[in-house]
């Protein structure tokens, strides 16, 4: 019998309309004001895109995790124009009410991340997710928590091969863990999550073989939502305080940040984690319409789906997976407006 959470869980989705010509008027202010250099990486429109699933996400959570206790959407001024706001599960929260003006507006989704923590009633238990983050199989509060509180995570390491400048943040989330923890005191207080074989063979043998290194060389970054707690958010910010303030002021991405990931990475050597297979969450690239069936429709074990949208997927791509969607969540949900 699986032991169950006894306290609420509350689910935060950040979410961006890139149609609305204010938000457009807003960001080609400041992307003008981008080096050139920056602006096939940082600024891709890919980042901003809305095709017309979030509708789905929340089909999603009435489908497969009816028990979340608040959902919190944040968003810069808008809100999506299908929901029921009378649901009282739903609450929005702008940017303004999260975030210090002097950095606001903002297109970096690495200064709403690390402010997500302030949200006003936010439960100690929170999962973040991504908008194209899909609960695709029946869900429980053990799969984000253990009964005793701590956060569900494959405990793992990894290495950086980088490939685009997002990566120097991921160099930056490792640097600051190994200036602040010694590694194989980590290593031996957390053994038995660091070598489970509960989260995978692949994740076991990758510790295995990391272990021999003295420092950190990276954590393993399941693409999935994320079991965060509050306090421990709030703590892991404290940690980096100036450094944020500092990249806050940028509106758009750069080399110096640090990501959400920072603070899986903080609750791993708080030992405030309790482990979660790897195979929790799976991605398909919205270029594949293809493996985006496969995993809605024939992926038992995954029960997220990650829709990952490249820049390179068309127009006829999106229509198919839009279609897809509507196939395996076709009832229109309680977070939804009645149409007239």
């Amino acid at each position: 019998m699986i032991m169950q959470a006894d306290f609420p869980i509350d689910f935060v989705v950040t979410w961006v309309n890139n149609h609305d010509e204010d938000w457009q008027r807003k960001k080609a202010k400041y992307e003008r004001k981008q080096p050139e250099s920056r602006q096939n990486d940082e600024i891709a429109q890919n980042r901003y895109r809305d095709f017309g699933l979030f509708k789905y996400w929340f089909r999603s959570i009435e489908q497969n995790a009816s028990w979340v206790h608040k959902i919190y959407i944040v968003t810069d001024h808008r809100v999506p124009d299908f929901l029921n706001l009378d649901n009282p599960k739903i609450k929005i929260i702008d940017h303004s009410e999260i975030i210090d003006k002097q950095f606001l507006p903002t297109f970096d989704s690495n200064t709403i991340d690390w402010n997500l923590f302030k949200i006003p009633g936010l439960s100690e238990h929170f999962v973040y997710f991504n908008d194209d983050f899909f609960i695709n199989q029946p869900v429980q509060p053990e799969d984000f928590f253990s009964k005793d509180g701590k956060a569900r995570d494959t405990v793992g390491q990894s290495i950086i091969m980088p490939i685009e400048g997002y990566d120097h943040t991921l160099v930056n989330n490792t640097m600051k863990i190994n200036q602040l923890v010694n590694k194989r005191e980590v290593l031996k207080r957390g053994w038995k999550q660091f070598f489970s074989f509960k989260q995978g063979l692949p994740v076991l043998l990758l510790n295995v073989f990391l272990s021999a290194f003295p420092r950190f060389t990276r954590l393993y970054d399941a693409h999935t939502a994320y079991s965060f707690i509050k306090s421990d958010m709030a703590a892991a910010y404290h940690q980096l305080e100036p450094e944020l303030l500092e990249n806050f002021s940028e509106k758009f991405r750069t080399s110096d940040d640090y990501s959400i990931q920072f603070v899986r990475y903080y609750q791993i050597i708080l030992g405030h984690v309790d482990v979660r297979s790897m195979y929790f969450g799976q991605t398909a690239n919205t270029n594949n319409p293809e493996k985006t069936g496969q995993l809605l429709f024939g992926h038992k074990k995954a029960k997220i789906t990650n829709v990952n949208d490249t820049i390179d997927a068309t127009d006829r791509d999106l229509q198919k997976i839009i279609g897809l969607f509507n196939r395996r969540f076709p009832n229109a949900s309680g977070f939804e407006r009645v149409r007239e």
